[in-house]
This record gives structure tokens, sequence and C-alpha cells, in this order.
């Protein structure tokens, strides 16, 4: 088996927080982003490090950073020289209102060392994207961020000088069209949605699953191997002085957590990884190698796992998680161990890393038949909804991983989705009333196993008058409406929610407050919040007056917005239609908004109908009991158990105490007034 060897490449990271404390990242977060961030560079030979820790930056006037305003004050007073500073901020504002999740430069000699991130994107990748910029790449759809349509030709005959100046990955329109790029041309199972050409007159077949793409985050898994070269190159001539200082003093290197290792049992001839945190306690930083090798049982070498050279050195009392890949190794079954080892530059022995109370070697068991009967997934549940179908099966014996796959009923083409290791997913952008087919198989290693029989399912909506709308929930949803006596603080609904067995009375001629609360992934871009209510109840949203509010407003704050109902207006149960979008205002039966949408009911009554009593509801707790109901309306009313409406008394006028007693027809129920016509 070949030696494998990565170079290693500081970074110091900076928490920027608000003066007393609040407001920043977690250290835990932090370390799970360069984690992340590292299996991407994998091709590159590229591995991240911390250099002199995790810093904290306490200071109200960064806590809301604007590169514009504050970019200088940021490099002069915090940035560490010859490292890349990743700094992470609540807000990451370049220029007037325009928020990103984060920016770096590109390579050259005047270029600042910096990558800013907004928190709220930690998770996602935007390290990985910005660290591409940072060692010379350009977007996969060239060298803008939106507004244009690439230079680059499908038939690749200008892919050195155009596009992204990498000719193995495909021409890219830009999978976000618009001057802001706020039109997606690519769905949520990653599918090119586009009809797009290139100046020639050829389609575009763009490369969805690129790191430097705009595609969907959850579709964006690899860099090519020419952009891993483009990056080698710029690191080792434009960021070649990046290096971690090292000192005169020692290094001392141990295991700071458990070494795990993915699977759990190894199986032969397939390839596993090792992951463990290591932490330098010396007084000097660590220049060398730590290497992850392979023995039997008895101690006996068999092969090197992998080596990570440390060139520019792993810095004093900073600690890093490493993760070693082995690329297939033949063994037969039995008990094995891995063993971690460093080696100090110049040095020629290699030293056992620290154990301390944890596992240096680790023990380990093969299995060589675990993967040869890949056994089909059992179980399939499906749970449709409007919008997205809800799927989970039972754990197939040797699996590592699932993948499932969605049609239409009568379609010939399948829909695969991505491979995970959960027993569960989702498929979403579903079209209501729609009957879908769905199958899943197990992945154990290099086998795979046959897709389970299909299971049929219909999705919801097909009792619906009403057209249908949808969003897209990825960054921006409903959280909460109030209106009146309806209180829903929904959260994501994958873009569509049906709230119609919730409603409240709306009265004729009088004015009510609409309190609506948006929902956000980090995004500081406006919202922008229709409602309807279809007051004559002819199932659509069409005429006029049915619009009752239109309101945009930035930085995800809430809106507090009036209407009154029309005197006009028919008596009954009828729709209303709750619209939030970040791409601009939505029309009543738009399904491609940057947004969510929710449907309600509303009882419209006439002015006066409403019968006002103290208290409105009352519980009969035990037979015989007796309670009083002041009545404040001057109509007729009557007194009504809810289960099946027995009229227990009538009466009529205004300030008339009304003694209601529990018979036994009630049956303990809820008691309310209600309107007696």
């Amino acid at each position: 088996m070949a030696l494998k060897q990565r170079t290693t490449i500081p970074i110091t990271v900076h928490i920027i927080r608000r003066s007393d404390g609040s407001g920043g990242i977690s250290t835990n977060a932090v370390e799970n982003a360069i984690v992340n961030t590292n299996a991407f560079f994998k091709e590159a030979g590229m591995e991240f490090f911390l250099c002199n820790g995790v810093r904290l930056i306490n200071d109200n006037d960064l806590s809301s950073y604007n590169a514009l305003e504050d970019e200088f004050k940021l490099i002069s007073r915090y940035n560490v020289p010859n490292v890349i500073n990743v700094y992470f901020a609540a807000q990451t504002l370049v220029g007037e209102d325009a928020p990103v999740c984060g920016y770096t430069y590109l390579p050259s000699s005047r270029s600042p060392d910096i990558v800013v991130i907004n928190n709220s994107c930690a998770t996602t990748k935007t390290l990985p994207h910005e660290l591409g910029h940072y060692f010379g790449l350009f977007h996969s759809h060239g060298k803008s961020n939106c507004g244009k349509i690439t230079d680059e030709l499908v038939d690749k005959s200008n892919c050195q000088t155009a596009g992204d100046d990498v000719c193995d990955t495909p021409a890219d329109p830009n999978l976000r069209q618009g001057s802001n790029c706020e039109t997606f041309i690519i769905d949520r199972n990653c599918n090119y949605t586009g009809t797009l050409k290139d100046q020639t007159g050829n389609l575009f077949v763009p490369d969805v699953t690129n790191i430097m793409s705009y595609s969907y985050d959850v579709c964006r898994t690899r860099f090519t191997a020419e952009q891993a070269a483009r990056m080698v190159y710029f690191k080792d001539n434009f960021r070649d002085y990046l290096t971690c200082s090292v000192g005169s003093a020692a290094a001392e290197l141990s295991l700071r957590s458990e070494m795990n290792v993915t699977p759990s049992t190894l199986v032969c001839n397939q390839p596993f990884s090792i992951t463990v945190d290591i932490e330098n306690e010396g007084d000097a930083a660590f220049a060398g190698e730590i290497v992850a090798a392979l023995y039997d049982s008895e101690g006996n070498f068999i092969s090197v796992i992998e080596s990570i050279n440390f060139t520019n050195g792993f810095g004093i009392g900073t600690s890093l998680r490493l993760r070693f890949e082995s690329v297939g190794i033949g063994f037969t079954s039995g008990r094995y161990q891995v063993v971690i080892f460093s080696r100090n530059t110049g040095a020629s022995d290699f030293q056992l890393v620290s154990p301390y109370v944890y596992q240096n070697p680790l023990f380990l068991n093969a299995n060589c038949g675990s993967n040869e009967d890949c056994t089909t997934p059992t179980g399939l549940v499906a749970t449709p909804t409007y919008t997205n179908i809800s799927l989970s099966w039972n754990v197939a014996s040797g699996a590592t991983e699932y993948q499932t796959r969605i049609r239409t009923v009568g379609a010939t083409e399948w829909v695969e989705g991505n491979q995970a290791a959960p027993t569960r997913t989702t498929w979403y952008a579903i079209l209501p009333c729609e009957q879908y087919e769905l199958q899943v198989r197990a992945i154990c290693g290099s086998s795979i196993s046959n897709y389970s029989p299909s299971i049929i399912v219909k999705s919801e909506g097909c009792n619906d008058v009403y057209c249908y709308a949808s969003g897209d929930y990825e960054e921006n949803w409903i959280q909460k409406i109030q209106l009146n006596t309806l209180i829903n603080e929904s959260g994501i609904n994958l873009g569509y929610a049906n709230f119609t067995n919730r409603s409240t009375i709306l009265e004729k001629g009088i004015t009510y407050n609409m309190v609506l609360i948006p929902g956000t992934g980090g995004s500081n871009a406006s919202m922008f919040w229709r409602v309807w209510i279809d007051f004559n109840q002819d199932n659509d949203f069409d005429d006029q007056g049915e619009q009752v509010i239109q309101r945009s407003t930035g930085n995800r704050t809430s809106v507090t917005a009036a209407f009154s109902v029309p005197n006009g207006a028919l008596a009954g149960f009828t729709r209303m239609r709750v619209s939030m979008a970040s791409d601009g205002f939505a029309t009543s039966c738009q399904t491609n908004s940057l947004g969510e949408v929710e449907d309600y009911t509303v009882n419209i009554k006439g002015t006066g109908n409403t019968l006002i009593a103290s208290p409105a509801n009352l519980v009969f707790n035990e037979f015989g009991q007796t309670e009083s109901v002041l009545v404040r309306s001057n109509m007729a009313w009557s007194v009504t158990e809810t289960l099946d409406w027995v009229t227990v008394t009538a009466g009529t006028g205004i300030g008339m105490v009304v003694s209601m007693f529990a018979y036994w027809k009630i049956a303990l129920g809820l008691v309310v007034v209600e309107q007696f016509n």
C-alpha cells in the first residue's frame, strides 16, 4: 500500500462576541467546521489545523461586522501574521445591507490573510468554499457573483481562460440567476432545472455537486482534481509563507480523546477511518509527522494507514482532530490494533503518542464476511404531507449507508437520493394530490443490496379546492402568526403547511392587527409578507380587497399590520393564506418563492352578531354543578354543549345573568355561549 501524506496549513480562529462576552459561536462548532472542511481538502493533500488555539474578541464595535467599515480595525487589532485568520461573526455585511455567509480574498501580494464567516453558516459548506477562493479558485460559474451567465463554452474549447479557468468542471451558467442570485435553477433534490444555452447554442449541463458552485448546500460535496491542483499551485507559489512558529523547547503530544473507528468492525479489503483528537502540551510547536499504522494482535507491523506531515508546525497548547483513512488493506478475519506515532522533523525514530487514559493502540476486530451479504432493508414507512414525504425503515445487517429513490406512479425514470447513514430521510418539493412510488436499499462497503419492494403513497391536498402555493424553506420560513385568538408558532414546515383546522372569528367592519414573525437560518435579507382572505368564498384570492396585508421588513424583524373585514364579506368559514418570501412579494398561487406559505380558516360573523359573555367558556367538573354567565349582547342567544349542541336555555337582553345547570344530557362537557338564530 502506498503511503499517503498531507501538508498541514495553520489557521488561527477568532470568535467575535459582544463586549459582555455574549453572541459568539461555540469552540465545539469551530472544531467541527475544521473537521468538515478538512474532508473536502483531502484531494489537494491539505490539512488545516489550529495554530495558537481559538481567540475570543469581545468588542461591540465589531460584533455587527461590516467589511467596508470594520475590516481595517479587525486586521490591525487582531490578525496573527503568517497564518490564515478565520473570524466567526454574528453578522457579516459587505456594504450597505448586503449580508453574506462569508468572504475572503483571492491570492495576491496585497490580499490580507482573512476569512470571515457568519456564525449561522459555520455548519454549512461556506468555510471550504471560502478557503477555495483563498487558494485561487473562482466560482464554477466564473469570475462574478450574480447577474451574469458564464462566458465558458459547453464544448470546453475556452475552458482554460473562461469561466473558472478549470477544465474538469463543466461550464456552469450560475445555478442562482437574477441580479441578486434570487432565482434557483436547481431543485431541492439536486436536479438542474435550467434550460440556458451558451453563446454557441449548446445547453449547459453544470455540476451541481461542486463546492464552488451556487448549488444548494446539501448538494455541494466535492472539489475536482484540477481544482485541487490549482489550490496546491497557489499554496506553493502565493501562500508559501504560512507557518506556525516553532520554538526551541520540546513539543509533547498526547491523545485528548478516545480513538474512534468507522466502521466499528473492519471489513476485509474495504476502507476505514480512525478519528482522534491530539493535543500539544509541550513548550514548543510540533513539526514533523504523525502516523497511523496497522498491527496484528501480537504487535507485528502490517501497514501504514496514513501519515500527516506538519511541516509548518502544530501550535503550543492547541488540539487538533485528525482523521486517518485507509484505502483498503488485505487482511484476514481476526483481531488487530491501530497505533498512532509521531516523529519530529530530523529525528530517526517514531514515538508512541502518549495515550494517558485513552487507548493507544486501539484494538479492532475484522470480519471478512460482513459485507458479502448486504441485506435489503425492511419496514419501509412513508408519511406524506402536501409538500414532502418522510421515510423510515429498519436497520439492515451490515449496512453503513442507505439510499432511497422516488418517482410518480406510472413514470419510468427514478430520482435517486443521496447516500446517508440514518434510517430515515425526507423527500420534499413534491406535488399535492400525487401518487408516488418509493424504495430503499442498503450499502455495505462495496456491496449494495437490491432495492426494497415499493411503497406507494398519495400526497395530501386532493380535496383542496384552492390553488396550491409553496416556497423554498432552506433559509427563511414562517415562524409564528397571531390574529385575534389564533396564535400558531409553527416553525419550519418545508415550504407549505395546511393549518385549516385552526381558526378564529372575525367580525365585519372590525379592524384587526396581525403579527407576522419570520424564522431564518441566519439571513438578514428583507422579508416580503402577503396575507389573503377569500371574503366572497369563491375559492380563490383574486377578487378586489382579498389581499389584506402587504408588508416588507428586514433584519429578521416581525411585522404588525392592520386590516378591516369588509361589511360585504360573506358570513361563515373561509380560507386565509399567509405568504412570506425573501425574493419579493409572492402571488397567491406561487410555488417557487424563497420562503413559506401557510393556510388557515377564519369564521366571518356579522357586525354585533357575535355574543360576548363573561366567562366565555364554562367547564362543568361534576354532575349537578351550577354556573352563571353574564350576557353582554342585545340579541337572542342560547347556551349549548359542544359535543351535540343540546340547547339548555334561551333568552334576550343585555346584562342578563343566566344560571346554567349541568344536566345529565350535557355529560359533564364544555359549555359555551353561542349566537341563537
